[in-house]
Parts: structure tokens; sequence; C-alpha cells
């Protein structure tokens, strides 16, 4: 799961990297081209969509982090509107792109790897000497897979 996040991460900043170099390359002061703006809209909709909940829940990064991204994530969307100015666009995304990496893939790169499946306890039981233990192991295991986790947890 980790893995996949961080790549999904890295696909999120080649977009926004995109969509700032083709903003750039604009001879206007502003942008009038639907697909700059219809691709701005996608970016901040995927943000919100995709990308926030997992970094705030699951991977428990730092929330001021994620309000300061979402703040300008939140503005793209608002200049994902007809004819807003070139340089509010390059602002924008800049400020998204900052320090992108040590905020969003280095932690998550930095912490711990969780329990693949349930099954993986599954491999704790052969090696445990006491029946006693194993057979209350094994109860415990069975409330994991149900989803009690917090009696998996107490069990454990």
């Amino acid at each position: 799961m980790k893995k996949e996040f961080i790549d999904k991460l890295r696909a999120f900043k080649t977009e926004v990297v995109a969509l700032k170099r083709e903003v750039g390359g604009l001879s206007t002061e502003r942008v009038s081209k639907k697909k700059l703006m219809v691709s701005a809209e996608a970016i901040a909709s995927k943000w919100v969509e995709e990308m926030r909940s997992p970094l705030e829940h699951k991977f428990k990064l730092d929330k001021q982090v994620i309000e300061h991204t979402s703040g300008h994530l939140k503005q793209l969307h608002v200049l994902s509107r007809p004819n807003n100015l070139k340089k509010s666009y390059v602002l924008c995304l800049n400020a998204i792109l900052k320090d992108y990496d040590n905020k969003f893939i280095l932690p998550i790169q930095q912490s711990a790897e969780n329990v693949a499946e349930i099954f993986d306890l599954q491999k704790i039981l052969p090696g445990l000497a006491n029946s006693d233990e194993s057979e209350y192991l094994k109860e415990a295991i069975s409330c994991a897979e149900r989803r009690f986790y917090k009696a998996a947890i107490v069990m454990g």
C-alpha cells in the first residue's frame, strides 16, 4: 500500500509540473485555454477526492502541512475558471510544489510498514510453544479477520 501511494504522489506531482510548464509557456497574460483550465480543475479535484484523506488519516502526516497545500489546491480550483492571470497560476503551482517530496513522499517512505495482511499473523502461530497462548492468539486473529480490531488488539 505504501509503495502504491508513493507512486500516486509522484504521478500527482508530475501532473502539477506539467501544468506549470504549459501555463508558463503561454505568451498571454491570462490563461484562457480550455485544456489548461480543465487540467487545473482535475488536479485540484484529485487532491480532494484521492490524495488528502489517505495523507491525513492513513499516513497521519502533519495536518498543518496538508491544510497549507489544500489551501493552494483550493485556490487552483478557483483559478480553473476562465481568464485568470497566468502569474496567479504560476504562484499557486509553485506553492504546491515547494518541498513537495519532503512534505509528502519522505515521511511515508520513512514510516513503518504495516502488516500486509491478517494472514501474516498466522505465520506466528507455529513458533509458539504454549498451546494455550496459541489458541488465544488464534482467537485474536479470528477477531481481526472479522474486522473486530479492538477485540483482536486486546486479546493479542
